[in-house]
């Protein structure tokens, strides 16, 4: 009663018929009688389209009583996955579900993370192992026991900790009152924003956020460190 979408070789059949020669069947528009047609079992191929199989004996005197089946022709489904895509390595289990109260549920996802919970059904849990671009995937079956053309894939990317910064260069001795100091420090490993800590009195100028600025010195600026650090979502 419930077939997919372009499913083929469906047989339908009735018992034999009391006094009947032939037997005559019919299908919804977009399935096809493939063979038995004129007998008690038929073969059909569907594209698309839900209604009525139905079928009736026949003999040279007259039609016989009809009987039908009512057939639901299913779309193949198409899983949608909800979870996180951005996250942080070693930052805990992260939970990804798809639709419920479907059949077969397969998940997989890549080398670098592990499925600890929920293999087989509708949500599970998955701690990740290894940083950078990971995915996670789910197919299943519906009601029809259609399956999904392909899996849902959802792109996942773990980030790691910034590494350590290096050695800041630039002027490490001048006059208060000088503008437009450039400090540079080589590019953190991880590093999506760079956070630069200064001396009282001083401020960047241009380059926020970045591995290079330049720094005004005001007249009553304060000898001190000039800090970096790398920084992400992490």
């Amino acid at each position: 009663a419930n077939v997919c979408v372009n499913a083929t070789g469906q047989v339908y059949s009735v018992p034999p018929v009391t006094n009947a020669t032939g037997y005559q069947w019919t299908v919804p528009a977009g399935a096809t009688i493939v063979s038995g047609q004129n007998t008690p079992s038929i073969t059909v191929n569907f594209t698309s389209g839900s209604g009525t199989i139905s079928v009736y004996g026949t003999n040279v005197c007259s039609a016989g009583t009809p009987a039908s089946l009512a057939v639901a022709v299913l779309p193949y489904p198409m899983p949608v996955i909800t979870g996180t895509s951005a996250l942080c390595l070693g930052s805990g289990l992260y939970t990804y579900s798809t639709e419920t109260g479907m059949n077969n549920y397969s998940w997989t996802v890549s080398s670098g993370g592990t499925i600890t919970s929920g293999a087989g059904t509708a949500v599970i849990q998955v701690q990740w192992n290894v940083a950078g671009a990971q995915t996670v995937s789910v197919s299943y079956a519906n009601a029809g026991n259609c399956t999904a053309a392909q899996p849902t894939v959802l792109p996942v990317t773990v980030n790691d900790l910034p590494g350590v910064a290096g050695t800041i260069t630039g002027t490490p001795e001048l006059c208060a009152g000088t503008m437009g100091v450039a400090y540079t420090v080589a590019p953190v490993t991880n590093a999506g924003a760079y956070v630069w800590t200064l001396p009282p009195g001083a401020a960047i100028a241009s380059g926020n956020l970045t591995n290079s600025i330049t720094v005004d010195f005001s007249a009553g600026a304060f000898s001190g460190d000039i800090l970096v650090v790398g920084n992400n979502i992490c």
